[in-house]
């Protein structure tokens, strides 16, 4: 891995370029990018949020605060770009002084996320949301943490609480958020799992994998336990944001649930061990009682349908789910193949109901390990939203708002992007506009190391790797 990187969208004749490099963020696992205040119509400007998964930092994996802006602003010879508290440092007095500024300009020292293997941020008005996959010091289960942010200025400042911080040392030399844990309160009444369908291996702990922001709670599907949370989340509460904790969805044992996309009044859970895609109704009224402490909702839904991305899911190489997207006609899953090329699965949905009207298809990613997928306009444009990686989702009766796509003239009206992990390559398909198949590109697979995150900028893509 060499960083994080800004690379154009499929036809550009631009090449992609190391926005933050490794010696900042070592390991980005995800990025997430919301419009910052200062935007103006000649240069659009970003807040950017990586996280850095590495397991062996005090304090857990890290979280970096950056600005983008595009087109670059300039600099002068001393390397100042004219913004924020340097403003007055940023004058040219000659052409020759002008200089093109990084891509990603840090906002301050990153914040260590409390817990290991960070590896999934998201964005609200007055924080930003991470997910620790694994636990860190004394504890085995991973967590959610968040963090302050200055919506004005995009620089964070450590805020939430929850649980024992036994390293004093290291919390004094290297700001630590101390995580909220997700199902620490079950302790040994859960693991390890013994169901049968369980995967000892994997699911030997609580697992949190993403964090999606519904308004006034969190959803955050836990690979560990198969089931997915809830948090009450409440955003103008900048010291202790994150609430009580219920049991939004349970899957069934052994499916692993890594990521939710929310779409046409529906909830589709990528799971990943299982291979399946879990369709439930978007009832955010719906949950079951959470232990010691945790509030009473009533019953989790049921599932509306289960789609098996796979013919024969117990045979052949090892496969694992990964990404999922989803639009107002179709979802779209990625599939990850030990020692082979990987796959894009298209599952096309009734337009009226969002539930599964055809068989699933799958075409080749092009390349090994496609660990990420995202759908971005074939015009540059933003039409379309899923799993929040680009910022925050609206409040609950505007949920599907910016996730189920818009129409225009042209076709194909998007493009599918997938980041091949291991063979350090993006390739696109067209996305067909009235069934959401996909066909393979004409333009060639774009060269980026190792990528695994990609968010769409609209004059732009940003890679983490």
């Amino acid at each position: 891995a060499e960083g994080t990187y800004l690379v154009p969208y499929p036809g550009a004749s631009s090449s992609p370029r190391l926005a933050l490099p490794a010696q900042i963020a070592a390991n980005p696992s995800y990025v997430a990018a919301v419009a910052a205040p200062d935007s103006t119509a000649d240069r659009a400007v970003w807040h950017v949020y990586v996280v850095d998964e590495r397991a062996d930092l005090p304090g857990g994996g890290r979280l970096l605060a950056a600005r983008l802006a595009w087109p670059p602003e300039p600099q002068n010879a001393s390397g100042s770009s004219g913004s924020g508290d340097d403003a007055d440092a940023g004058t040219l007095t000659s052409p020759e002084e002008e200089v093109v500024a990084p891509a990603l300009e840090p906002l301050g020292p990153a914040v260590a996320c409390g817990d290991t293997s960070t590896c999934y941020v998201t964005v609200a008005p007055r924080h930003v949301l991470v997910a620790n996959y694994c636990g860190g010091g004394a504890s085995i289960w991973g967590s959610i943490a968040a963090v302050s942010r200055d919506p004005t200025t995009g620089r964070l400042a450590v805020v939430s609480s929850r649980g024992d911080d036994d390293d004093e040392a290291s919390a004094a030399a290297d700001p630590v958020i101390q995580a909220v844990a997700p199902v620490r309160a079950w302790g040994d009444a859960l693991f390890p799992r013994h169901e049968p369908g369980c995967d000892a291996a994997r699911q030997e702990t609580s697992h949190p994998h993403q964090v999606v922001l519904r308004g006034d709670h969190v959803l955050v599907p836990d690979l560990g336990c198969d089931v997915v949370w809830r948090f009450e989340y409440d955003d103008a509460d900048v010291g202790a944001p994150i609430g009580a904790i219920s049991v939004a969805l349970a899957l069934q044992p052994g499916d692993g649930p890594r990521h939710v996309a929310a779409a046409n009044g529906k909830l589709y859970v990528a799971c990943e061990l299982a291979c399946v895609v879990a369709i439930f109704d978007d009832d955010s009224h719906g949950n079951k009682e959470a232990p010691s402490g945790g509030s009473s909702r009533g019953a989790p839904p049921p599932a509306l349908a289960r789609v098996a991305l796979l013919e024969h899911p117990t045979g052949g190489p090892q496969t694992t789910a990964a990404a999922i997207r989803v639009t107002h006609n179709a979802a779209y899953c990625s599939l990850r193949v030990v020692g082979a090329d990987g796959w894009v699965c298209h599952v096309a949905l009734d337009g009226d109901s969002g539930l599964p009207r055809d068989a699933v298809t799958r075409v080749s990613s092009g390349g090994r390990m496609p660990r990420e997928i995202q759908l971005i306009s074939a015009t540059g444009r933003p039409t379309i939203g899923s799993a929040p990686t680009e910022g925050p989702l609206p409040a609950d009766d505007d949920a599907d708002a910016g996730l189920t796509g818009t129409t225009t003239s042209t076709a194909p009206q998007l493009v599918l992007l997938a980041a091949n992990q291991d063979s350090n390559s993006l390739v696109a398909f067209d996305v067909d506009a009235e069934t959401g198949a996909l066909t393979r590109s004409d333009e060639p697979p774009l060269a980026v190391p190792t990528p695994v995150c990609l968010v769409d900028l609209d004059a732009a893509v940003v890679v983490g790797e």
